[in-house]
């Protein structure tokens, strides 16, 4: 059985690794915007929620369930555009905190 201080640890690289891989989600979100491909506009938006409330982000989860929730219920361009903006924000404010 783990001690408590394992998990804490665990968690502490899994989040590490998460903030590392933010950049790599705003290259994703900046590629899907520009192809206006908002299929995967919105899985990359679907995740960063999922990710970013789990490790303790809830600004960011917040932002990407709002853009996701845009794109799904068929919101304009310009809506999408500043919440995908705002979610990018987000992301570099936290990668460079680390």
């Amino acid at each position: 059985m783990a001690c408590p201080r394992d998990t804490d640890d665990e968690l502490a690289t899994l989040r590490r690794e998460y903030v590392e891989g933010l950049r790599t989600t705003i290259t994703a979100v900046n590629e899907a915007m520009a192809a206006r491909d908002h299929a995967a506009l919105s899985m990359l938006a679907h995740q960063t929620r999922g990710a970013a409330g789990m490790y303790g982000y809830p600004a960011l989860s917040e932002t990407a369930g709002l853009l996701e929730d845009a794109i799904h219920e068929g919101q304009n361009q310009e809506l999408i555009r500043e919440l995908a903006d705002e979610s990018i924000r987000e992301m570099q404010t936290i990668s460079s905190a680390q």
